[in-house]
Formats: C-alpha cells, structure tokens, sequence
C-alpha cells in the first residue's frame, strides 16, 4: 500500500467513517475480482484483515455502495482534490452492457458493436502526468459522446481538458458540438480524408522538420483548416517499413484481399497519421504525444471491464451502481499504480497486472505461536520484488 498512501489519504479525508470498508472492497476487486457475497470470506483469508480488522459482510458492503450513490459530492471532492487543475487531462467515453431492470440509465442504443444493445455509458478522464484515471460519470445509454463530455466539464474543475477520440469520432458536426463547449479535441482522420496534403509527406525527410520519441525519428508538418482548426501530419519511416513489410507479406499469405495495385496505391500513407485539432500550438510533438496517450485511456477502458466483469450489471438501482463503480474506480486506479510499477521497472514484456497481482498475493504469513511470520519466497520470486523495489516484512 506504500504506493497507494495518496489514495488511502483521500479516502479517509472524504469518507471518514467508511474509508476502510471501501479500501476492503476495492482490495476484493483486485486480487479476486469477487462479487458483493465473497467479499467477507476474501478479507477473512487475508492478512489484510489482520492488519486492518473491522466488521464486513455482504449486507453492510450494499449498504456501503447505496450510502456512497445517494450522494456523489464526496466522490466528486475526492476524484477532483489532487490532480493540478492546470495540467493536461484526456477524457474518453466508452458504453456498458447492462441487462438491470431496475437502471434508469439503461437505455436500448446502438454500441459500439453497432448492434442495439441495452447500455449505460461510462465517461472517463486520465492524467498523463499522474498516469492514473482520476474522474468518472455514468451517463444515460442514449446521450451522445460530446454531450456527455460537456456535461462533465460542469462537474469536475479540470481547466486543460482534451477530448482524445478514434477515427470514427470525426464527424463535423461533432467537431462543431465540441467547440460550442469550448472543449479541445485532438482526432485522428482516416488516411484518404481530403483534408490531408499528401504531397507534405515526401517533403518532410527533406527538412529540418522532425523530433525523437522513444528513440524513434518522427517527421511533422502542420496547417490551418480553418480559423480555429489545424492539421498535423507525422510520418514515422520505421513504422512505414514494417507497414510495408506486412502488407507484402500479406500478399503471399492473403492475395484476394491484398495486391500489388493495392500496395502501390497505399505506399505513400504508410507509416502517416494525420490529426486534427483545435488546439493552438507551435509544438506538433506536443500533440503527437498527446494522441500517443491515447493508448492509455485504451488501457483504461480494456482493465475496467476486466475489474468489472459481468458484476454491474445486476446491480438493484442507480444509486447502488453508483457506488459499485466508485469502488472499481479505486480499483482501477490502484491496478494503474501497478501498471506504472511494472512500466518504470521495464518488467511490462514479462509481466503483466495480473501476473503481479497473482504473484504478491501468493506471499503468504503463517502464525506460531501469536507471532506472525513471513514464508519462504523463492529466489526467482525475490528477484522480482527487487526489480520492482518492494520490500516484503
């Protein structure tokens, strides 16, 4: 918990009385993913529970996620009292299948998997520099991402917000949503979009045009669209060299979808990306990193689901789901702290989440004679703990 001693504090500033029992719960998410009816056996069998002893059991756990629902203020102070309100944030939204009788945010809207589906919708915003998931809101299954977005914006106090979007996000009539809320965007368009000038990407290896990303050299060139629009076009020659290399490996492996016409007609979209925004800067890098984080809120989204399973959707009502989320919220954001971990040890091609997770919980404690003491943990295991400079007592 070393590393989580910021969330900890929070939590017992916003909820005084309860902090503890919320800390449990999200504890259960995390290292077993349990529902509600596990939760007092999980922490019984813990040595969290030695650490921490208080009561538990399902009932007072629903009790806790509709106290937490009926009133979102704590949740709000909490998720908004330490990311700077001057930094950058990325916000993103995603749909949840629910099949709850008793959500009034469940409404049957098309998802993502452009099928009808019953669904609410999750709205998040990331810090970059914290790399943590730092705001929520659950919206009605059937408002739209940009009004979702501007309704957040009322709520949290971020004043450097970027919506961050996919390809099929750029629409005009969604640019000129977002900019009647005065919020920033940074799109990606699609490689034939016409408002990209192709001829610039034979230009730029000629110029003085270029910066370094994780060792990597990425050209640039940018231009206005209109008054408060921009597009920014990079080219990374390593991608385009892989781009090219599996296309034609595709031909031999794939020759009805994949042809040399079709490879000559591409050749000089390889390894491009084009996006616009209304962001006024002279630093494409900056934008260029931005949509890069974009990856992380994928992260997000991907580890969210797996935290919250199939769980959510039964929950009794709005307010229990509420506080459900809230839970996983904290959750998530612990599961982050571990991401970042494995990332600052270079352990992330070996490891994943979960792998450490399973790891750290396997350390076991046994008690002799009213003393408690720590197992023995294998070499290869010990190694791991020093790479990750965690100290286990």
């Amino acid at each position: 918990m070393q590393r989580c001693s910021d969330i900890v504090a929070g939590l017992q500033q916003f909820f005084p009385d309860n902090w503890l029992q919320i800390l449990i719960a999200a504890y259960c998410r995390i290292v077993k993913k349990s529902p509600i009816k596990n939760m007092e056996w999980y922490y019984q069998k813990s040595f969290f529970s030695v650490e921490h002893p208080t009561d538990i059991s399902s009932k007072l756990i629903s009790e806790l996620l509709r106290d937490l629902g009926v009133d979102r203020t704590p949740i709000t102070n909490y998720m908004t009292h330490k990311t700077p309100l001057n930094k950058l944030v990325l916000m993103d939204a995603t749909s949840m299948v629910s099949y709850s009788q008793n959500l009034s945010q469940v409404s049957l809207s098309l998802s993502k998997n452009d099928v009808y589906e019953p669904i609410f919708n999750l709205l998040y915003i990331y810090s970059p520099d914290m790399f943590m998931p730092v705001y929520y809101r659950i919206f009605n299954g059937n408002i739209k991402d940009v009004k979702m977005m501007g309704l957040a914006i009322k709520e949290c106090p971020y004043n450097n917000t970027v919506i961050v979007a996919d390809k099929g996000f750029y629409y005009e009539q969604n640019l000129i949503t977002l900019e009647d809320e005065s919020l920033q965007y940074i799109i990606p368009l699609r490689r034939n979009s016409t408002l990209i000038k192709t001829e610039l990407y034979e230009q730029m290896p000629k110029t003085n045009s270029y910066f370094i990303v994780e060792g990597k050299i990425v050209w640039y060139a940018h231009y206005p669209v209109q008054d408060n629009r921009y597009v920014h076009l990079f080219l990374n020659e390593e991608l385009m060299a892989k781009e090219k290399k599996d296309f034609l490996a595709r031909i031999e492996t794939h020759p009805l979808q994949y042809t040399m016409d079709k490879f000559h007609e591409q050749r000089n979209s390889f390894g491009t990306l084009a996006i616009i925004t209304n962001m006024v800067t002279d630093k494409p890098e900056e934008v260029y990193k931005n949509y890069k984080s974009r990856q992380a809120i994928e992260i997000l989204f991907d580890e969210m689901k797996n935290i919250l399973g199939h769980d959510y959707t039964y929950m009794r009502d709005d307010h229990a789901l509420e506080g459900w989320m809230f839970i996983n919220h904290i959750a998530l954001q612990i599961n982050h702290r571990i991401y970042s971990l494995l990332k600052e040890s270079h352990l992330l091609k070996n490891y994943s989440i979960r792998d450490l997770i399973e790891f750290l919980a396997g350390i076991k404690k046994a008690r002799i004679n009213d003393t408690w003491y720590l197992e023995p943990i294998i070499t290869k295991h010990q190694n791991i703990l020093k790479k990750i400079n965690v100290s286990v007592t």
